[in-house]
């Protein structure tokens, strides 16, 4: 008896969630558009970029070439040249939570003006970024405290036109000037 009460509770919720199958919504003509998002605002550096309660400024963006020296790094005695087909770009951020409560961040992304995206590559490379700069997965913010990071990316050396995409919830864009 308790598997037949089993099953047909089972029957009971699957028709609950799946309903009789009908739909109840007016089809679309094929004439109507989707609706179109406004184009994003894009900020430049040096200016506050709201993402929900955090605050982004780029400060500083520099164009690393296309080899990370050793000499340049934090350990010169025992790292090796990092190179790249590409280029690095290294990037100064200065992060606040205006907010009340904590507030996760995570890493920005990079795009060009070929629509080409971007993941950070800083945990490659952290030698050559200074000390407790890196900005980490899911990092933890507090209230009214502002916080500088510096990210690296790697890039195809026919990148240009970059701009950051900041924030998860609120993504917003800047432009970077290249140094």
């Amino acid at each position: 008896i308790t598997i037949t009460l089993a099953l047909l509770l089972f029957i009971m919720i699957q028709a609950a969630i799946l309903g009789d199958n009908r739909t109840t919504t007016a089809p679309v003509p094929a004439t109507a558009k989707p609706d179109q998002q406004p184009a994003p605002t894009v900020y430049s550096m040096n200016q506050d970029v709201p993402s929900g309660d955090v605050v982004w400024k780029v400060t500083k963006v520099r164009d690393r070439g296309n080899a990370l020296r050793a000499s340049e790094s934090r350990y010169p005695s025992i790292a090796k040249i990092k190179t790249t087909s590409g280029k690095f770009i290294e990037v100064y951020i200065t992060l606040e939570n205006r907010g009340t409560d904590l507030a996760s961040i995570t890493t920005p992304n990079l795009i060009d003006s070929q629509n080409r995206e971007y993941t950070d590559i800083s945990f490659q490379v952290m030698e050559w970024l200074p000390e407790d700069k890196g900005i980490y997965l899911l990092q933890n913010l507090n209230p009214n405290l502002p916080k500088d990071f510096v990210v690296m990316f790697e890039v195809p050396a026919d990148a240009s036109g970059l701009v950051l995409k900041v924030g998860v919830f609120h993504p917003q864009l800047i432009r970077l000037d290249l140094q």
